[in-house]
């Protein structure tokens, strides 16, 4: 028997015959019964009960679907509607998701996102933009789009150990999406068999995930939708001959992330470091199938046509004003000398270190050299530095004085000692607990050689004291110096100033606040949640800030320009990490890097040559690319030793400068700076116009904040009636959430979070976010949002199927507009586009037509019984002819569209999958040849041939395997669309007044009138200079798109006409556009339209018209008076 009630199952009903509300679970029909299984909202025990049809059509009651025809309650249609039209935004807003997101993105982010990764219908990507545009943004941006798009629940996201607190903060922050950090102790209270899948939003570090047993959870693990991996370029393997690749734990981690990824984004900014073969095994991680060697991906990058890669770099980064993003970047070494008494302890601590340094190497005890090393770098930062680093010394080694005399093989054990090279250490914190470690090393072989460094070392202690008692320091006057050529404290420009040693931090601190000024800082000691505390005050109330390289990661101090190396790093890259946290997106004044470093000693004159060998490389070339690359410049080259080597005199100063000027010789450089930069890689060209017409586009189409907030409201309202209420700021709470309303299915919580019991701050308006720190932005994706739009289309959906009459107030419709939702689909079965259209469809036979879907707000709900028009029933019957003609028309234009992309990037990889396959092949080929030449001598390679054999074969089907899959992808067909729902509009209403005025004044549309006020409108605004366009026959929220000469400026005009003066009305539609756009919506009023025209110009009229003065009804109704009073004369 055909069971008419499954459209209860999901239903929520509430009656007293379960003493709570309960959802349906199951109906079975028995001829005239049924048997329901439900269960409670609130207790969720599960009940069955057999009721007759009659009993269970009066416990549904009104707003339940019925068998009459058209007979569906308008304003829970609309609801549903408005519901699935929000559902399904992004199909009309290209750029949804930054409508729900607390970014404004520059034109190379939404080309990133929107033009090159959505499309894809498998993202395998890697994103290696310079540093500082702004790749997490991308990265959430892309996160957010996709889950609106309801294809994310599970996302991974891993990093390096110190970024993951920046990448969990701004994804809370911007994307409101939370991110549940894996570590050590997560890992193991969960257990290894169910821990990555406690969460579906997990981010962790690079360097835990590698471990072994991680690496094996993880493999066991629930596979990822989306796996974002930060720093990529971490993840490397090499080549060590013709077969043989050498891959690093990481890029182990690597390969197993791409193969439990659905999705794969990788970014890096410097994704191949010079070296071609890793670039391409870095691209493997994406399709290892794709290039096989680099002269296949040589070709690719030549032509333009890298499908998995995108590179821009700042030259080529514009704002939407078409401005530079960056501004420059000027380094400056200035000049100064050691006083006599510096000079005289810089000397002896360096023939200390010196001595001792030879010593450990002629008795290869490398724990000591990283002992006197530390003490060298600590001499070069500051004497508070070196003394104090004197002073722990000077107590280890009379801590182990005490402890030979007890045992003298003491010595002899710690000399067989292994210890980690305390640079080498992942974090600062960790670098300083290692420096700890090594200074208790020591090269004395007895208790006569240890007592006496133990007197040289007091001997040192003495001297440093002396010089400090004296008060001078060079260094720090020569940073007074540069504050004062800054003049930073008239100004209140503010100053970070950057050191290696946390004993330099302490004294410039105290210095600073000596001196008056408002000071913080950031170590490692400091707590990760401490450290974003310390960025804010930075920001908003301390001028000066001095860090140690704990701050050089994770950070973003764009409102300071001005930055001193109050000691320079032996290690580059941490010279590019300082300086990349003041020169990235949102600086607007050019960057000084002031770098102190002391003429006259070892490590700075190789140093200030370095620094001045750049600077003149940056002057030659016009730019200052080279600040991004330093480390690569000199790879071959390590700094870090070549200042060992000036310390300990291993090596003669000139010919360390010799080595510098061959490895920096500016005419060679500038093509490895392309070649480090790689320019060769990069997309020159972004496409701003297109970018801003893209915005352009999607900020006529948003639905955020009106629309979203109308239907929030009502939908409230509808079903759980007095539980939001408005503030007296003007904002929205829930008090107590419903039971109900908290009620969701798993799917939904796992997706999108869980609904909390209170919302204290409700706001739509992302602009007003930052106005309450507590507050809530909801919108879609939001888990309290989700919930509401689930609930009303449980409740009120089936009234799409069923229908509802509604009466358009301008008497322009009379017929039936469809609801229809189309699909295109690829041959493995993915989506590759659809389409959500109204289709108006007169009563009296006329053309179909699409209209937006946002229109069924234009029209008023007619309540109660109508008797409908003739032929409305036979029209309704005809949905297949409706669907043939939807196919027809608008699926078919669309599918030629998704095609011609999809055939021209599987053109593509095709291409290169051939010639990939063809190399790998004829390599393999070649070993055969090689293996039978050498089998023919006598020579057993019977095992070899077997192997590379099979190893052939297996390309073969590969390659088979590829093609089938590029083909399925490409091979696009259209679905069977599906009606969504239908509505009936008549002209009028039958037996209902809504074409009147609150004075009783008919409104009525008159073409004739509305004629001639656009064409008034046309005129004025071409007297005004602007190049005006006539869209109303477009049906828009406005009538008129006008744009200032110099482009720069639109007004979206509503245009209302009268025959004289009278009541201005606007339909739901067009006040919540005004409402979503102040600054550009105009409402024109013209009176005597046929006649004299004559206009009043009222800006944003969603707010300046007096609210007292607007009458709500089915449409918003101004007086003459309201109108007149908010017009401005221009």
């Amino acid at each position: 028997m055909t069971n008419n009630y499954e459209w209860l199952v999901d239903q929520i009903l509430d009656h007293p015959t379960w003493n709570e509300p309960v959802r349906v679970e199951r109906v079975k029909q028995m001829g005239i019964h049924l048997s329901l299984r439900v269960v409670g909202i609130e207790t969720n025990q599960y009940r069955t009960a057999v009721l007759t049809v009659a009993e269970v059509d009066q416990i549904a009651g009104k707003g339940i679907v019925n068998n009459e025809l058209l007979s569906g309650d308008p304003t829970q249609f609309r609801l549903a509607s408005e519901a699935k039209r929000i559902h399904l935004a992004y199909l009309y807003d290209p750029l949804f998701a930054v409508s729900m997101s607390q970014i404004d993105p520059l034109p190379h982010q939404l080309e990133a996102v929107y033009k090159y990764m959505l499309p894809q219908p498998n993202l395998r990507f890697m994103l290696a933009d310079d540093p500082g545009a702004g790749k997490t943004i991308m990265a959430g941006l892309l996160l957010k789009e996709l889950k609106l798009r309801g294809v994310l629940k599970r996302t991974l996201i891993v990093t390096p150990g110190g970024l993951w607190v920046q990448w969990r903060r701004e994804l809370q922050e911007k994307f409101s999406e939370h991110f549940d950090r894996m570590d050590r102790g997560f890992h193991s209270s969960l257990g290894s068999g169910r821990a990555w899948n406690v969460y579906s939003q997990v981010i962790t570090s690079i360097d835990f995930a590698k471990q072994p047993d991680i690496l094996e959870s993880l493999s066991i693990a629930d596979r990822w939708d989306l796996v974002i991996v930060d720093e990529c370029h971490k993840m490397s393997a090499y080549r060590r001959g013709p077969t043989k690749v050498e891959r690093s734990q990481r890029y182990r981690l690597g390969e197993l992330l791409a193969d439990k990824a659905d999705r794969l984004l990788l970014l890096t900014a410097t994704p191949h470091k010079g070296d071609a073969e890793n670039f391409r095994f870095l691209l493997s991680l994406l399709d290892p199938d794709l290039f096989a060697d680099r002269d296949v991906l040589q070709r690719a990058v030549q032509r333009q046509e890298n499908p998995i890669f995108l590179r821009r770099l700042k030259e080529h980064m514009r704002g939407f004003d078409g401005k530079p993003l960056f501004p420059p970047r000027k380094a400056v070494t200035p000049k100064f000398r050691l006083s006599q008494a510096e000079s005289q302890l810089y000397d002896a601590v360096t023939h200390y270190v010196q001595h001792n340094f030879n010593l450990a190497m002629e008795s290869e005890n490398r724990n000591v050299t990283f002992a006197l090393i530390i003490l060298q770098r600590r001499l070069a930062s500051s004497l508070n530095a070196i003394l104090k680093s004197l002073q722990k010394r000077h107590a280890r080694l009379a801590e182990l004085y005490r402890i030979v005399t007890a045992d003298p093989e003491i010595l002899e054990k710690q000399a067989q000692d292994r210890v980690d090279d305390p640079e080498n250490a992942e974090s600062d914190t960790e670098r300083e607990a290692s420096e700890e470690q090594v200074l208790r090393y020591t090269v004395a072989r007895n208790l006569e050689e240890l007592e006496a460094e133990i007197i040289e070392l007091e001997k040192l202690i003495k001297l440093a004291e002396q010089v400090k008692a004296s008060g001078e320091e060079t260094k720090l006057t020569e940073l007074q110096k540069v504050m004062a050529n800054e003049h930073i404290r008239d100004t209140g420009e503010k100053l970070l100033v950057f050191t290696e040693a946390k004993d330099t931090l302490d004294y410039l601190v105290d210095n600073f606040r000596q001196w008056g000024y408002r000071t913080t800082f950031i170590d490692g000691s400091i707590p990760t949640d401490e450290r974003v505390i310390r960025e804010k005050e930075f920001k908003n109330t301390a001028q000066i800030m001095v860090a140690t390289d704990a701050a050089s990661e994770g950070i973003n101090l764009q409102f300071c320009h001005l930055m001193v190396n109050y000691d320079v790093p032996w290690n580059p890259t941490r010279l590019e990490q300082r300086l990349g946290r003041i020169h990235r997106y949102g600086q607007e004044t050019e960057v000084f890097m002031y770098n102190l470093v002391a003429e006259g000693t070892r490590e700075g004159d190789v140093l200030r040559a370095v620094l001045d060998k750049l600077k003149k490389m940056s002057e030659g070339m016009g730019g200052d690319r080279v600040f991004d690359v330093i480390d690569l410049m000199l790879e071959d080259v390590n700094l870090e030793d070549l200042i060992v080597e000036a310390v300990t005199q291993r090596q003669q100063f000139s010919d360390i400068l010799a080595r510098l000027d061959r490895k920096l010789d500016e005419e060679q450089q500038q093509a490895r700076l392309q070649e480090l930069t790689l320019e060769a890689l990069s997309t020159e060209y972004v496409d701003v116009q297109g970018m801003a017409l893209q915005k352009r586009v999607a900020s006529e189409n948003r639905l955020a904040p009106a629309f979203i907030r109308s239907f929030f409201l009502k939908a409230m309202e509808a079903i759980w009636p007095g539980r939001l209420d408005q503030r007296a700021d003007g904002f929205y709470r829930i008090r107590a959430v419903p039971r109900d309303l908290q009620t969701v299915p798993d799917e939904l919580t796992t997706r999108y979070g869980t609904v909390r019991e209170t919302y204290n701050i409700i706001i739509f308006n992302k602009e007003e976010v930052k106005q309450h720190d507590t507050g809530e932005f909801v919108g879609p994706g939001h888990p309290l949002f989700e919930a509401v739009s689930y609930h009303v289309m449980q409740r009120f959906g089936a009234m799409l199927k069923n229908g509802a009459v509604f009466t358009d107030p301008d008497g322009s419709y009379h017929g039936l507009i469809w609801l229809v939702e189309g699909t295109i689909q690829d041959g493995m079965s993915n989506i590759a586009g659809r389409k959500l259209s109204a289709v108006y469809q007169p009563l009296d036979g006329g053309l179909r037509q699409q209209i937006h879907p946002g229109q069924l707000l234009d029209f008023a709900p007619i309540e109660g019984t109508v008797q409908l028009p003739h032929g409305t029933e036979a029209l309704v019957e005809s949905e297949d002819d409706l669907l043939g003609w939807y196919v027809g028309d608008v699926l078919t234009d669309y599918f030629a569209e998704l095609q011609e992309n999809r055939d021209r990037e599987g053109e593509i990889v095709e291409r290169y999958l051939k010639q990939s396959f063809r190399s790998l092949m004829a390599r393999s080929q070649g070993m055969l040849t090689e293996y039978y030449e050498k089998s023919a001598t006598g020579k057993d390679m019977r095992l070899k041939i077997h192997e590379e054999e099979t190893r052939f074969k297996d390309l073969q089907r590969r390659e088979k395997e590829r093609m089938i899959q590029v083909e399925r992808e490409r091979s696009l067909t259209i679905a069977e669309p599906e009606i969504v729902g239908f509505a009936l509009i008549l002209t009028e209403a039958p037996d209902v007044d809504t074409t009147t005025t609150a004075t009783g004044e008919m409104m009525r549309r008159d073409d004739e009138v509305e004629h001639g006020a656009i064409e008034a409108v046309l005129a004025y605004e071409a007297q005004r200079g602007w190049i005006a366009e006539d869209i109303s026959h477009e049906k828009r929220p406005w009538d008129v798109t006008s744009i200032s000469p110099d482009g720069d400026q639109i007004r979206y005009i509503e245009v209302k006409g009268r025959a004289g003066e009278g009541v201005a009305e606007m339909g739901e539609r067009e006040w919540l556009f005004a409402e979503n756009h102040p600054e550009e919506s105009w409402l024109y009023v013209v009176s005597y339209a046929k006649t004299n025209p004559q206009i009043y110009t009222v800006p944003n009229p969603a707010n300046r018209l007096n609210r007292e003065e607007v009458l709500i009804r089915n449409r918003y109704q101004v007086s003459v008076d309201g109108w007149k009073r908010a017009a401005v004369k221009e």
